[in-house]
Formats: structure tokens, C-alpha cells, sequence
């Protein structure tokens, strides 16, 4: 049996409830995130199970969520793996240090595991290569336009600078600025398909899909890496660039 966990809440009691897999909805609201949680509950594991718990949870919270069950960590960030309270005196208290039940961790970029590796050596760290639904993040040329998207939340202030002075110079005239923000992941492929360029403003991110994703829908990418951004095939960036140089029918300028 391969189970997961949910990352928050993991301290609000609610009575039993009989859950499927395919009942427990998508989503970081807390009451999906209670269901979830209630599921994880509820199923019984046994010694042969290996439980991947996410790295929200802390060591404490590891240590309480079946004990004796082996666990691996499903590290989607590893600049998160020494939140506030991990720094003592005798050393760090984390999942990997503190934790007897946890035998290693799963990550989604090189970054993040040359993080791991370094910060814990001797850690067993798996790498989970991200997929992109190509049914929703694909090229289109007949919904291309002159448009911008962007996602502004991780960089609010760098990205109304960048706003500011494009607005200033006045190259945005006949330019539509797409935020993606409140879209279902649908929605946020259309407007992907839409944009000419997309505004990476990733900080400290564990892959940082939104900008893959943005290049699956043909954009060309300008901003922040967000550190596991550095390390990229440069073969797929070749064909990446070379894909999108040849299927480029207009010219758009920003000068």
C-alpha cells in the first residue's frame, strides 16, 4: 500500500468519516485538506506500507503519525527544511534528523537534491521527475496574441516595478497583461496559450512549474529562476528555443 498525507491541519479532531481516494477533493482549502487528513486516519498500515508524508509536517507531527510505519518524505521544496524552531542548541530537530521512521526523501528537481544531500549526508534522496499535462499546456498558434502573463504573487513589489517602468516607457501600448490568479488550471492554460512571454517571478522554489509550463504553452520566459530554475537540460532548452523560433509567425517587440 502507498499512502499520502496532507500537510496542514493534522491537529483538528473531526468524527470518522468513510472516505475513497476518489472522494478526497484537490486542493490546499482547509476542508479538503481536513478530508484528506481524516482519510489518512482511517486507513489501516501495516509494517510492509511506506507512507510519504509532506515536508510541512513537523518532527513532532512525524513522530505522532503512525509510529512505526516507514515514511519518506515528499519534499516538493527544500528551502522550507529548517522552519522556524529547527535551530537548537544540541543541533537541528527536523523529519530527517529526529525522526526514526523516516528512511529518506522523494524531491522534484536536481536543486533540491543536491539541497538535501548536502544539508543531510547519508540521506537517501529520490528524484521525482514533474510531468506536464500536455492536454492542457500545448502550443496554439490560432489563440496566440499580443499578451503578458504572469503570476504575481510570490514577488508582488518586484513585479508592480516592472509594471511601473514598462507602463512608464510606454511599451505596453496594444499589450494585454494576464495575472493568473483565482483560475482553475484550465483557465491558466488558455491564457498560457494566449501570451506571447511570461513574467517568472519565482523566489525559492523546490522546481517552479508555472514557468515549465508556461514554455510547454509556447512563451518565452523573462525573470527569476527561483533557484531549481538554474539546473535545466540544456538539451530540452535547445529544442525548446529552437521550437519556438520556428513556430513564430509575428514579430513582437519590446523595446
Amino acid at each position: 500500500m502507498f499512502a499520502t498525507g496532507c500537510a496542514l491541519y493534522s491537529d483538528v479532531s473531526i468524527a470518522p468519516l468513510s472516505l475513497s481516494p476518489a472522494g478526497i477533493d484537490r486542493g490546499s482549502d482547509l476542508q479538503s485538506m481536513i478530508r484528506k487528513y481524516d482519510y489518512l486516519r482511517a486507513i489501516e498500515l501495516t509494517s510492509s506500507d511506506l507512507l510519504v508524508v509532506p515536508e510541512q509536517y513537523t518532527t513532532s507531527q512525524f513522530n505522532r503519525l503512525a509510529p512505526g510505519i516507514a515514511k519518506v518524505v515528499g519534499n516538493q521544496n527544500a528551502y522550507r527544511s529548517f522552519p522556524a524552531g529547527t535551530i537548537t542548541a544540541a543541533g537541528v530537530v527536523t523529519p530527517y534528523t529526529s525522526s526514526p521512521d523516516v528512511i529518506g526523501a522523494l524531491v522534484v528537481s536536481e536543486d533540491s537534491r543536491d539541497y538535501l544531500s548536502y544539508a543531510f549526508p547519508g540521506l537517501d534522496v529520490g528524484h521525482i521527475h514533474q510531468r506536464i499535462d500536455r492536454d492542457i499546456f500545448h502550443l496554439d498558434l490560432a489563440s496566440r496574441r499580443k499578451q503578458i502573463a504572469v503570476m504575481p504573487r510570490k514577488r508582488p513589489q518586484d513585479y508592480r516595478q516592472v509594471l511601473g517602468m514598462l507602463t512608464s516607457r510606454g511599451v505596453l501600448d496594444g499589450w494585454t497583461i494576464a495575472e493568473l490568479s483565482g483560475m482553475t488550471e484550465a483557465e491558466v492554460g488558455s491564457a498560457l496559450r494566449e501570451s506571447v512571454l511570461f513574467i517568472s517571478l519565482n523566489r525559492a522554489e523546490g522546481f517552479g512549474l508555472p514557468p515549465a509550463e508556461a514554455m510547454a504553452s509556447g512563451c518565452y520566459i523573462i525573470g527569476f529562476h527561483g533557484m531549481a530554475g538554474r539546473v535545466c537540460d540544456r538539451a530540452a532548452r535547445k529544442e525548446i528555443m529552437r521550437h519556438n523560433e520556428k513556430r513564430d509567425q509575428h514579430r513582437f517587440n519590446l523595446n
